[in-house]
């Protein structure tokens, strides 16, 4: 198992190179991206996806103590916490980088919007963030009384927030392929799905000297794979019928973004990296409950996230790929679109602060008390 000090070192490295990508965009903008006027979401929509839903992940998981007083999952809730006020700052860093000026988000705040699906995107995630840390807050000062108040408060927050951040993509007319009152549920998934397999990772990484036990005395990471599973089981059950309901009756903008994903310029991506890590090995490694070790379980975690990280990217560019027919006999057949090392770096440099400041809020608040 690598130390403590090695993954700091490595999320130094990581972190550095986000920064060299931050620089580069802040300094020439759209130029060091693979956006276009036909592409305009990119892979850093992807990567705020990616962590605004992970962040509300957590706190459902979370909240399964605090709210909802199930204390088999008391000991992963000050690290969900954490986690949860850690993955929706990451997020944020992303999309105000892809914005370009990213100052600009301040002007949610002078400026509202209350048509518009991305104004309440941005107002319910800051909602939620600031109800979050009030949470963890009260939680240092041992106010149980207001931590019960706050949890209730912010997981309705979190709720809102990333059903609303399906909404965005639900209500998007231009493009078919995402539109949908299905998308919601879609992210709430998602969201489940991440959350839970971060907890995972964050237990082997740092429970490595001792087992994580649960509040009943069953093992943790057991008891986390079994709800992984059952997320990718969601996630799999919602992708297929989808993309068959996108496919049969060859509706415009909706069979074009299938295609793309099922035998367009995507499917490899989509096959390999979304079905393969997202689906086909986690459910491999998970099925039989019985012959769990901590190893499968952490195994089917990792290869969740990376394949998550894909799917988020598959979705928004399948979207997009597919010309939109504005002009009568245009033979284009797909945008083009190619991730950018300044866009790999941010998404690098993302996961590189989450692993060290999580072991940085480890050292300085759990290493030094046994509460987990």
């Amino acid at each position: 198992m690598v130390s403590a000090v090695t993954w700091k070192r490595i999320s130094l490295v990581m972190m550095l190179l986000g920064a060299a990508g931050a620089g580069a965009i802040l300094l020439f903008g759209e130029a060091v991206l693979g956006t276009t006027d036909g592409v305009p979401w990119g892979s850093l929509i992807a990567t705020y996806l990616f962590f605004a839903a992970a962040s509300v992940g957590l706190t459902l998981m979370a909240s399964l103590w605090y709210v909802f007083g199930i204390e088999a999952f008391k000991p992963v809730t000050k690290r969900a916490l954490y986690l949860a006020i850690l993955s929706v700052l990451m997020g944020f860093g992303a999309i105000g980088l892809e914005l370009g000026r990213p100052l600009n988000m301040f002007w949610l705040i002078f400026s509202p919007n209350l048509s518009s699906a991305i104004w309440w995107m941005g107002t319910l995630y800051a909602v939620y963030l600031g109800f979050r840390i009030l949470c963890v807050y009260c939680i240092y000062k041992q106010d149980e009384g207001k931590v019960l108040t706050f949890s209730r408060i912010t997981v309705v927050a979190g709720l809102l927030a990333v059903s609303n951040l399906g909404s965005v993509f639900g209500n998007a007319q231009a493009r078919p392929f995402w539109q949908g009152g299905a998308m919601p549920f879609y992210f709430i998934i998602v969201a489940l799905l991440t959350g839970t397999a971060i907890l995972v990772v964050t237990f082997a990484m740092l429970e490595k000297s001792k087992p994580a036990v649960a509040g009943n005395g069953e093992a943790l990471p057991p008891l986390l794979g079994r709800l992984l599973l059952y997320f990718v089981v969601a996630f799999g059950f919602f992708k297929f019928w989808y993309l068959s309901n996108s496919i049969y009756g060859l509706n415009p903008g909706t069979f074009e973004g299938a295609k793309i994903l099922l035998s367009g310029p995507l499917s490899v991506q989509f096959w390999a990296l979304e079905v393969g890590l997202t689906i086909v090995i986690p459910l491999f490694l998970l099925a039989r409950p019985e012959k769990y070790t901590n190893g499968r379980i952490l195994w089917a975690a990792l290869a969740s996230l990376i394949g998550v990280f894909f799917a988020h990217q598959n979705f928004v560019l399948a979207g997009q790929l597919a010309p939109l027919q504005v002009i009568p006999g245009d033979m284009l057949l797909y945008h083009q679109y190619q991730t950018m090392p300044a866009e790999w770096a941010i998404v690098v440099g993302g996961i590189g602060a989450l692993i060290y400041f999580s072991l940085w809020v480890e050292h300085k608040f759990f290493r030094s008390s046994t509460a987990a």
